[in-house]
């Protein structure tokens, strides 16, 4: 064990080593910053698509002989300062006879700076893949175009595309016709504020049954996008919860309050807008035992 930890010790030492974890750094800083912007509740797949079009554009500025001499001239420096060994190409090694394609010579890397580059490139290529692999699915455009039909028809645009796909995508859910005169009534119902998807989903939800009777075209295409969310952080958040939640000191803990309060720690915006006085004094109304104890409770007592 100890030899191990010598060997990997020594390793970290290395400017190979030290390379990666700086080119990791930089790649990680892009990637981290769209996953945390993919992770708004309010983010709607189109506009995840930009957002992921915006990170991908940026990476793929970054594939240029300047770029990479800068970021060689930053490695090399900080190499230096950090006293770690000079960048080295690995010993040559010939390949097997068996493996080799014709008789030509096979390509040397010139200089270690050279070898680094196509670590630096390859790189990149792998994450811009990743992100563009991620995005091109064929449900996620069916799920984009659900939400762009939406959008664009309260805010008064062309959707001519959109509803095509749509009708053609589900057939015989929707009536183009209705669907085109819903969308219509739709836009003439929405508040001034109703700019982002979530803001017009809630306005559809909060309509009477006789106004949503009037709009049933429009309920069914926010029925479809409510139950395909464009993204899972609000699941994942819950389950990254459960450790803080699920203590060792609450092992008895039984699996209905458990589930409240997976709930409460995973809104936490509608658990602030929550009438606590509403709360209290209901509880306290549901025996006469409750009364006696608390009585009833007033605005100082938030205090």
């Amino acid at each position: 064990m100890r030899g191990r930890i010598i060997g990997v010790a020594t390793y970290m030492k290395s400017f190979d080593f030290f390379y990666g974890v700086v080119l990791g750094e930089m790649l990680l800083r892009h990637s981290d910053n769209l996953s945390r912007a993919l992770q708004s509740s309010r983010l709607s797949a189109a506009e995840g698509q930009k957002v992921a079009a915006l990170t991908v554009a940026t990476l793929q500025s970054l594939r240029s002989d300047d770029h990479f001499d800068l970021f060689w001239t930053r490695a090399t420096t900080m190499a230096e300062e950090s006293s770690l060994d000079e960048p080295v190409l690995p010993r040559r090694r010939k390949a097997p006879r068996r493996l080799e394609v014709g008789e030509g010579a096979g390509y040397v890397v010139p200089d270690s700076k050279a070898k680094y580059r196509q670590v630096f490139y390859e790189a990149l290529d792998l994450l811009v893949h990743g992100i563009q692999d991620r995005f091109d699915q064929p449900g996620y455009q069916v799920y984009s175009q659900l939400e762009s039909l939406l959008l664009k028809s309260a805010k008064g645009e062309d959707t001519a595309v959109e509803l095509a796909a749509v009708c053609a995508r589900y057939g015989a859910d929707f009536h183009r016709k209705n669907l085109e005169l819903h969308l219509s009534i739709l836009q003439k119902s929405l508040p001034a504020n109703c700019d982002c998807l979530h803001a017009i989903l809630e306005h559809i939800t909060s309509l009477s049954p006789a106004q949503q009777s009037l709009m049933d075209e429009v309920c069914t295409l926010a029925s479809l996008i409510l139950v395909m969310p464009a993204t899972n952080a609000a699941s994942e958040r819950s389950f990254s919860g459960l450790r803080r939640i699920k203590s060792y000191l609450r092992s008895t803990m039984g699996q209905a309050r458990m589930n409240s309060l997976i709930l409460l720690n995973a809104h936490v915006e509608r658990i602030d807008s929550l009438d606590l006085l509403a709360i209290g004094n209901s509880f306290t109304q549901g025996s006469d035992h409750r009364q006696f104890l608390f009585g009833r409770f007033v605005a100082a007592d938030l205090d």
